[in-house]
C-alpha cells in the first residue's frame, strides 16, 4: 500500500509552524509577486500551490483540521516542491546533522530556567509560610501580659488591614476564578477576554493595599501579599497575554502554558492563605 503523500503547506510557503495570521499573508504576498504566471519567473503550478496553501492557512478552522491532520500521522510524506522521494530525504539529513541555532540553545535555557524559578517560588513560599506560622505559635504561648496585648494589638491591625481590602480582594477573587475555569476548560478565547477583568483586579488591589501605611509584622505580611499579586500580574503581560490568543491551535504552546497556570495557582493559594488568616 503506497504511503499517504501530504503537502507540507507551512514549508511552501516557508514559514515556521508557529506563524501568525500576518506572517502567513505577508509570506504569500512576496510569492504569488514571483510565481505568477504574468511574471519572467513564474510558473502556474508553483502558483496554484501557493494559493491552495494560503487558502488552508489564512483560514482559522482549516487550519486547524489541517495541523491535526500533519501532526499527528505518524508517517507523513511531505513534498512541498515536487522534489524526488530521494532528493527530500538527502534534504532532511543534511538538516538533522547541522548543530541547534543558538536561538534554539537560549529557547531551552529559558524554559529550563523558568522551571527552576517556578521551583524556588514555591519552595521560598512554603520556608516563608512556616517560618510566619512559628512565629506567631511562639507568641501565643508567652505568658506575659503586656506581649499579649502587643500581639493582640498587632492581629488587629493586620485584621483591620485585610477588611479594608476586601472589596478588592473579593473583586479579584472572583475574577482570578473566572479565568482559572475557562483556562481549565480549554476555553481559550474566553480565557484572553477574561484576562482583562483580572489584570484590572489586580491593579486595584495592589493600589488599595499601597493606602495603607503599615510597619514591622504589618508591613511584611501586606509585602508578601504583594508580591505574590505582582507575579500574577506579571505573568499575565508577559506569558499569557502572548501565548494564550495561540493556545487552542498549538499544543506545544497549550503545554507551557499549564506549567505557567500551576505557578500563578501558587501564588493565588499563598494570596488566599494571608486573607483567611487575618479576616475576622
Amino acid at each position: 500500500m503506497m504511503e499517504r503523500e501530504i503537502k507540507d503547506y507551512y514549508s511552501i510557503l516557508g514559514i515556521s509552524y508557529y506563524a501568525t495570521t500576518k506572517e502567513i499573508r505577508d509570506a504569500y504576498k512576496n510569492l504569488v509577486k514571483v510565481t505568477h504566471p504574468d511574471t519572467v519567473q513564474g510558473s502556474s503550478e508553483k502558483f496554484k500551490l501557493i494559493q491552495e496553501a494560503y487558502e488552508v492557512l489564512s483560514d482559522d478552522e482549516k487550519r486547524k483540521r489541517y495541523d491535526n491532520i500533519l501532526f499527528n500521522a505518524t508517517k507523513v510524506n511531505v513534498l512541498a516542491n515536487k522534489d524526488t522521494k530521494d532528493n527530500y530525504y538527502k534534504k532532511e539529513i543534511n538538516q538533522q546533522k547541522k548543530p541547534p541555532s543558538s536561538g534554539q540553545v537560549l529557547a531551552f535555557i529559558a524554559f529550563i530556567s523558568l522551571i527552576l524559578i517556578g521551583f524556588l517560588i514555591i519552595y521560598m513560599n512554603n520556608l516563608f509560610l512556616d517560618k510566619n506560622t512559628a512565629n506567631l505559635n511562639e507568641k501565643k504561648t508567652l505568658g506575659n501580659s503586656v506581649s499579649n496585648v502587643t500581639l493582640e494589638t498587632k492581629e488587629n491591625h493586620l485584621s483591620s488591614f485585610i477588611q479594608g481590602i476586601r472589596p478588592e480582594y473579593e473583586q479579584y477573587r472572583i475574577a482570578f476564578n473566572e479565568f482559572e475555569i475557562a483556562f481549565n476548560e480549554k476555553d481559550y478565547s474566553r480565557a484572553t477576554d477574561l484576562m482583562a477583568d483580572l489584570d484590572a483586579s489586580i491593579e486595584l488591589l495592589i493600589d488599595k493595599m499601597n493606602s495603607y501605611e503599615l510597619t514591622g509584622e504589618e508591613e511584611e505580611v501586606r509585602s508578601r501579599i504583594l508580591w505574590e499579586v505582582a507575579g500574577i500580574g506579571r505573568s499575565l503581560k508577559v506569558s499569557f497575554s502572548n501565548l494564550l490568543p495561540r493556545a487552542s491551535h498549538n499544543d506545544l504552546i497549550a503545554s507551557k502554558l499549564d506549567g505557567e497556570m500551576s505557578m500563578l495557582k501558587s501564588s493565588d493559594k499563598v494570596i488566599d492563605t494571608y486573607y483567611q488568616k487575618y479576616f475576622k
